[in-house]
């Protein structure tokens, strides 16, 4: 590889909410373990970076471009392939990602790419720098991966691959971002902390709701790193990088009781003096009492869960295993041990009507839960629901458009029904005393015009949107 070419590593999209892009810093930190030269750029949080990067192709042609895009952001990301390719069609770019994994084809037919990693790409960004390098084009002949043949036919190659051995895999490249950059709009826009960064200690989901990819992506085996590495990522984060508050992003963190408690103790036995919360992963039914002891020793201040809705009739229908019934009682433990509780709840599920939808809300206002996220169900690709809904021609391609504020028809519910009861659901639960006093406080404390925004969008006032509570899309 020559030694001024450079792979430059992209995520593409913006929205309220951002976290640094942990997918592509372990995918840095193993090409610079190889000898590649590596530059990571986060336009989610820096767009300016942008114009860097075109410039840089005009004067020096990169090695090759990886591309990271959920599904929203694809319309983003076409545009920039578009004009990179017009700057210079012969430099490679690679796209990955749950959206393009799991529509390789459409991806390549819409997109002027070069070739779609299928599911994680670590065990694989070497052989892609290698063909990038040697000028060589087909790249179907890597192990799941898509591409087009000389004469344009899109190809695929099937051969299966394992799943990433996850403690194998060296830390994320933290050196590669800038943590300032991520600070003002924070997972669920609430900290403690003055500076935030975010751990993943597992990949793999062994549920199967009908409204999530990640079990189809990530797999449905759960995979967990030894909680030696996941605290000495922490420790380094704390003593190079001056974090005091880390967010948990796995999406069953604590699936495994024994895995979650031993990470848990880890911090303890560091004394490592931290905030830390969990936005989107915690499994409701996995809890005991040591549990919930050690979440406030090791500096735990809020989890959020996923629940979706109130109706065992709905939740059974997306196949969420969740004991409605237990709900309140679970969460009464954690409120009664000082931890802030976060609701996630979407609306529009299949057989959601007006009154399951009014039942929820009552549900929420008379729980134990200081703050709720309520989005609009959409069926992202990946999902049970986006396939089976396709397969029937009841979706759109129109890309940009499954944010969490539109509406898809899933249930008997039409657009303006949803939008109203959405603002119903949020109007009525900050309109409790506690609540709003809990939000203006969140408010004064470093996320106050991100949460304006949001506020504004829930009301119908702005055109916007937050990212997935399910951490896919």
């Amino acid at each position: 590889m020559a030694d001024d070419q450079k792979v430059f590593l992209v995520k593409t999209g913006a929205s309220l909410t951002i976290s640094p892009p942990l997918g592509l810093m372990y995918l840095s930190s193993i090409l610079k373990k190889n000898g590649v030269q590596v530059e990571l750029l986060d336009l989610s949080c820096r767009p300016e970076l942008q114009t860097k990067l075109l410039e840089q192709c005009r004067r020096t042609p990169p090695l090759g471009i990886g591309v990271s895009a959920l599904t929203p952001d694809i319309p983003a990301a076409t545009e920039l392939v578009k004009q990179i390719k017009s700057i210079n069609p012969d430099i490679p770019i690679v796209l990955g990602g749950i959206h393009a994994s799991f529509l390789p084809l459409e991806s390549l037919a819409e997109m002027p790419i070069d070739a779609v990693v299928i599911g994680e790409a670590e065990g694989r960004a070497m052989s892609l720098c290698e063909f990038a390098a040697s000028s060589r084009r087909d790249y179907w002949s890597i192990p799941q991966v898509a591409a087009k043949d000389a004469d344009g036919t899109i190809c695929i190659n099937r051969e299966s691959i394992s799943l990433t051995e996850i403690n194998s895999l060296p830390l994320p490249d933290w050196a590669a971002i800038d943590l300032r950059y991520y600070q003002s709009k924070v997972g669920q826009l609430i900290k403690r902390g003055t500076r935030v960064a975010t751990v993943l200690t597992s990949r793999g989901c062994p549920f199967q709701c009908r409204f999530c990819s990640i079990p189809n992506y990530y797999g449905r085996i759960y995979r967990k790193r030894e909680p030696n590495s996941v605290v000495d990522e922490i420790e380094m984060l704390v003593t190079k990088y001056g974090v005091d508050e880390v967010q948990i992003v796995d999406d069953a963190f604590n699936v495994d009781l024994n895995h979650a408690k031993a990470v848990l103790k880890e911090i303890i036995r560091r004394n490592l003096h931290i905030w830390w919360k969990d936005p989107q992963g915690f499994y409701l039914e996995s809890v005991d009492d040591e549990l919930i002891d050690l979440i406030v020793r090791s500096g735990g201040y809020q989890i959020g869960f996923g629940i979706e809705s109130s109706s065992t009739e709905i939740l059974r229908n997306v196949n969420r295993r969740i004991n409605a019934p237990r709900v309140l009682e679970i969460l009464a433990k954690y409120k009664k041990a000082g931890i802030s509780t976060f609701g996630n709840f979407v609306l529009g599920l299949p057989g959601e009507t007006i009154a399951t939808a009014k039942r929820t809300i009552d549900f929420a206002v008379a729980a134990p839960l200081d703050h709720i996220h309520v989005s609009l169900c959409i069926p992202y690709p990946g999902s049970a629901l986006f396939q089976e809904m396709d397969a029937k021609g009841l979706l759109h391609h129109r890309w940009g458009e499954y944010r969490h504020f539109n509406v898809f028809p899933i249930s008997e519910l039409d657009a303006n029904q949803l939008k109203r009861l959405l603002r119903k659901f949020y109007l009525r639960f900050y309109s409790r005393p506690r609540r709003a006093w809990q939000l203006i406080h969140a408010m004064t404390h470093g996320c106050g015009l991100t949460i304006a925004r949001t506020a504004r969008a829930y009301l119908g006032k702005k055109k916007t949107y937050l990212t997935s509570p399910y951490g896919s899309h």
